[in-house]
This record gives structure tokens, sequence and C-alpha cells, in this order.
């Protein structure tokens, strides 16, 4: 089965919001051995979108769409389908009534424009929508199947998983799906990885692969079987084979960040942390508490990012930023140790350097340290990133300084 996915919005096409949805059905869509052909991106404008559907039941027999099934004079997916079905829009009366309790609920009053969204084109089912008032649609005739979704991804993913999923997996006659597990690395590069599993590459079924980014490498294993049991029973001796081959570099899996396992050993080993940081600006801080539970185990964060306020709050000696400079090692242990006697946590996080592409005492532009500091332990680390952009050294930095953390609790 070929499918076509039609991104439907006049913001998608001025680069006001980034297309995430179609990344998110090639995904999905190859999860359920669906080949995608072709994703086709177009504005809020009547007759394109209807010449968008012509030409897709031409080479597709699966069409997908996101966006236009809000209640505004531009929302205007289902109206364009009747159309081009030559079939008229027939009023449900389920849909208005959860629109009026939907509204109701919140204390608002329901204006006649969102009554449009209960008009669904002749011949369709509804694709029901459980976090939001705009429901999708189910157009299955003649081999050609539609599926509607409304353009915000919470909604969107929310009605795949729940019902087109499992609606589209079951009408295929040789049912097959994909399923991938990313294994993430820090601390080591991407060629280095690729080289210790370079026998593993060469592997049909499953397949490993590896990507690079964000200061992280990770190695995709990718199983096709008859289902998801049978392709995790593929992708478990590899995953095992890699990980024993990377004790130290290996972090997690799939939806794992650096700043979740750490949170996790934090919590195993009943330890707590405290960050100060100048030139990553609170980047540690919030990547930490951006997971649940965080209060656990994290509990003071500070950004120091003037020399005053170095000594003034942090206590750092003024002799000790003349001798090495503001930008150096001494300083980021001095962070470290000082936030984490001044808090009393396990465990101080400190950074310092320069994010900017000028060089300022003597200290190349893009030059940082992360430190680690415990009572027992100590560590720092040196990198140059000439001529990166400013964000990403930030976000480098604070890569660097989770990860320095984590290696330390592992040992």
């Amino acid at each position: 089965m070929k499918a076509e996915v039609i991104c439907i919005g006049t913001e998608l096409l001025l680069g006001d919001i980034v297309n995430t949805n179609a990344s998110f059905f090639a995904k999905e869509l190859a999860s359920i051995g669906i080949s995608l052909h072709y994703i086709t991106t177009i504005g809020d404008n009547k007759e394109r979108i209807i010449s968008a559907f012509k030409l897709a039941f031409e080479r597709a027999d699966i069409i997908i769409t996101s966006g236009g099934l809000g209640p505004t004079v531009d929302d205007i997916t289902h109206e364009c389908i009747a159309d081009f079905l030559s079939v008229k829009q027939d009023l449900h009366q389920d849909i208005a009534d959860k629109l009026q309790a939907f509204f109701k609920d919140r204390g608002r009053e329901m204006v006649k424009s969102n009554l449009k969204q209960a008009y669904l084109p002749s011949g369709t089912d509804i694709l029901t929508n459980n976090y939001g008032t705009a429901p999708g649609l189910i157009y299955n005739k003649n081999g050609k199947i539609i599926l509607t979704f409304p353009g915000v991804p919470k909604e969107l993913k929310s009605m795949w998983s729940e019902t087109a999923k499992p609606y589209l997996f079951n009408l295929q006659p040789n049912k097959s799906l994909i399923k991938s597990r990313d294994l993430r690395f820090a601390g080591e590069g991407e060629s280095a990885i690729a080289e210790k599993v370079s026998d593993l590459l060469a592997l049909e079924n499953p397949t490993v692969a590896p990507y690079a980014g964000n200061g992280e490498v990770r190695l995709r294993i990718t199983a096709k079987a008859e289902s998801e049991e049978k392709a995790d029973s593929l992708i478990k001796p590899i995953e095992e084979e890699i990980r024993k081959r990377f004790p130290k570099f290996y972090y997690g899996s799939d939806s794992e960040n650096l700043a979740s396992v750490v949170g996790k050993l934090l919590i195993e080993k009943k330890q707590t942390l405290s960050v100060a940081e100048s030139f990553t600006g609170g980047t540690v801080a919030k990547r930490i508490v951006d997971n649940t539970g965080a209060s656990n185990y994290f509990t003071f964060g500070m950004v120091a990012y003037s020399e005053e306020l170095k000594i003034k709050l942090l206590g750092i000696e003024k002799e000790l930023i003349n001798t090495y400079s503001i930008y150096s090692e001494q300083v980021a242990v001095e962070m470290a140790k000082k936030v984490r006697e001044m808090t009393g946590t396990d465990w101080g996080i400190g950074t310092t350097g320069l994010a900017d592409n000028i060089d300022k005492d003597n200290v190349k532009a893009g030059t940082i340290f992360v430190a680690i500091n415990s009572k027992e332990k100590t560590e720092v680390r040196k990198l140059v990133y000439s001529g990166w952009k400013r964000e990403d050294i930030i976000y480098m930095g604070s890569q660097a300084a989770l990860n320095l953390l984590r290696l330390a609790l592992i040992e």
C-alpha cells in the first residue's frame, strides 16, 4: 500500500511553523509497513487543495491530511474533500453535542462558526478527537482511503495512535511492521562508534545505522516482522551486543536523554545536585528540571554571569580569577565546589567559558570549561568549539557537564 501525506496550512509555506507532522507520519507509516511516496505541503486555497487530492488519488492508496479542520473561514479541508468526492456535507449531531459540552465545561459560549466542525462529507466516518474540538474523518471506498487530522500535534498524535494506526495496520493483507530502538551514546564520536560496530552495520534484518547530532551518537536498530514481539526478539540480541561493546559511552535508549539518565542515577544513589552556571545561562538547570521527579535530587541552580557576582555570591577568590582568567578550569571547579558547599548537596556542577566568537583574556573563542565536584571527586573538562554558533556552544556545554556527572555516577 502506497501513501501520500498532504499538509495543509499557509503558515507552513511561510515558515511560521515547522512541519513536524510530516516527519511524524513518515516514521509512523514506516513502522506499520506502509510506503510513503509523497509529502505535499499546500496553503489554504480551495483550488490547489482539490488539485492536490486529484493528484494524490492517481498515485497513492492512502491519503492522509493534517490541518484545516478548525472553525475559521480558512479551515476548508473537509469542504474541499466533499467537493472533490462530489458529495454534500452532513451534520453529525453527536459531534455538535460534544462541541456544546466542550465549551460549556469551560464556561464559554460556543459561537456559530464552531458548528462548522460538526459537518463531514457524506459517506465518511468520524475519526474521533478526544483532545480538541476538530474531529477527523475516515473514507474507505474503491481501494482509496482518506484520513484527516487537525494540525495540532498533540491532537493528531493521539488520534493516530488510538484509532488510525491500528485501523490501517489491520487493512494490510500481509501484515508486517517495522520497529526501531535507538541506543544513545555520549563522549565518543560517530566514526569511532561506527568502526566498533562495523560488522553489525552489514546486517539485513535487523539493520543497524549510526546517526550523530546534539553532542551524541545514536545507533538505530530496526527490525521488520509480523508482530512487535517478533521484532523485539530480533532487536534484543543486537542491542545486548552493542551495549556490551560500549559500557562507558552507552547511556540510554529511545526517548531518554542525558539529563533524565543523570536524574535516575542520582535517585538510585539517593544523592543531590546543585549547579552554578555562567556561559550556559541556566541551560543545565532547565534540562534537569524538564524531567519529572527532578525535585527528588535537584535543589538549587544559579546563573552567576558576571565576575563580580561570581565573587560576591559564590565566594570565588578574585586572586584566582586574576591568575587564571574567569574563563578557566580553576574557576569552573571553584564554581562547582562553592555551589555544592553553599547548598549542602552531594554534587555541584560549574560552567564557564566563551560562547562568543571573539577571543578574550588570551582565551580562544568557543573555549568552554565544565566541572563537577563532590567531597571525594573533582573532574573538569576543557572543550573548544571555534566557529560554532552561540546556541550550539551553550548546548554542547550543558551536554558535556551532564555527561561528566553521569560518568562519575556510574563508576
